[in-house]
C-alpha cells in the first residue's frame, strides 16, 4: 500500500469517530530528502511526543487525541516523512499565496494552506479533515479525486 493510500485509510477511520472536541487535521507528508526544514515552526517546542507511525494501527488515536481543541497540540500542521513517521507536530506552516488556486469558499486557511503548501518542492502531499469531517487531499496544488483513491485502496467501505 502506497503511503497516499494508507493516508486516506487514517483519515477515513478517524472521520468515522473523530471524538467531542476535534477541530481539524492538517498533516504534511514530505520527502525528507528534498523538504526544506525551515519552512515550519514547531508552535510547541517544550512539548514532547511519540513518533507514531501511519502504517500502525496506534497513529488514529494519536491524531484524534492532538486534534481535540484541550490538547496543546492540537493547532497548526503534523509533518509525516516519507517512510509514513509522525516527525512534527504542532507546526506553523503558512505557505505562500499562489494566486491561480482560489480558497475554497466553504473552508478555511488549513484547506488553502495545504492546497497552496501542496506545490512546494519536497511535499508529497497535503491531507486534511476538516472540523466538520470533510477529506481532502492535495497534490501539487490539485486535489486528489478521493472516490477514484477508495477504489483504488480497497480500504474503505
Amino acid at each position: 500500500m502506497t503511503i497516499l493510500e494508507q493516508m486516506y485509510k487514517v483519515l477515513k477511520e478517524i472521520q468515522k469517530d473523530p471524538g467531542e472536541g476535534f477541530t481539524g487535521l492538517g498533516i504534511v507528508v514530505y520527502d525528507s530528502e528534498v523538504f526544506d526544514e525551515t519552512s515550519h515552526l514547531d508552535l510547541r517546542p517544550n512539548t514532547k511526543f511519540n513518533h507514531k507511525n501511519i502504517y500502525k494501527d496506534e497513529i488514529c488515536n494519536c491524531l484524534k487525541e492532538i486534534s481535540d481543541y484541550r490538547n496543546t497540540l492540537h493547532d497548526g500542521f503534523h509533518f509525516v516523512n516519507q517512510d509514513g513517521t509522525l516527525t512534527h507536530v504542532a507546526q506553523y506552516f503558512v505557505p505562500g499565496i499562489i494566486k491561480n488556486l482560489l480558497p475554497d469558499q466553504e473552508h478555511g486557511v488549513r484547506l488553502y494552506s495545504s492546497m497552496c503548501g501542496s506545490t512546494i518542492l519536497g511535499i508529497l502531499f497535503i491531507a486534511t479533515i476538516c472540523s466538520n469531517g470533510d477529506i481532502y487531499i492535495y497534490e501539487d496544488g490539485k486535489e486528489i479525486n478521493l472516490e477514484t483513491l477508495s477504489q483504488k485502496c480497497l480500504c474503505v467501505n
